[in-house]
């Protein structure tokens, strides 16, 4: 009986591995995280600069990216999804290679997907790139935007 017990606990530690091998490992889905939150949690950021080229054509708006972080903070995907211009959309792309972020402050989560905003504005004569995701930079944008008026 004891040899029986062994071939039967024998396969079914084969069968067991062999599902782990065999079988592909499905994709943990991202789960949203707030825009708010992965800025803050954020320990280095560059802002993307106003390209000259924009400004000559008084290209303005949101750019806005696309992220997808890993629970330990690094970059797993990223693309910018709208942008005012071309050049507006590289200058996004280049400040990605200064974004980090570290573990959520939401407990461990796979996959974290948020995005950042950018608004590129030009107010008398002055170009400026102010990031949404900092709540207090997107409360000044707004009363800048109203004080101009329709």
């Amino acid at each position: 009986m004891a040899t029986r017990g062994r071939v039967i606990l024998t396969i079914s530690v084969g069968a067991l591995l062999a599902a782990f091998v065999f079988y592909p490992r499905q994709e943990v889905p991202p789960q949203p995280y707030p825009l708010a939150l992965v800025w803050r949690e954020a320990y280095q950021h560059r802002l993307p600069e106003y390209p000259h080229e924009s400004i000559v054509a008084g290209h303005q708006g949101l750019a806005v990216a696309a992220l997808w972080l890993n629970a330990d903070g690094s970059l797993r995907h990223f693309s910018v999804v709208q942008a005012p211009d071309e050049a507006i959309q590289k200058s996004v792309l280049a400040s990605t290679q200064y974004f980090r972020v570290g573990p959520s402050l939401l407990g461990v989560i796979p996959l974290r997907r948020s995005k950042l905003l950018y608004y590129f504005l030009l107010d008398q004569g002055h170009a400026r790139v102010v990031p949404l995701n900092d709540l207090s930079q997107k409360a000044e944008l707004l009363r800048t935007l109203k004080s101009r008026g329709p």
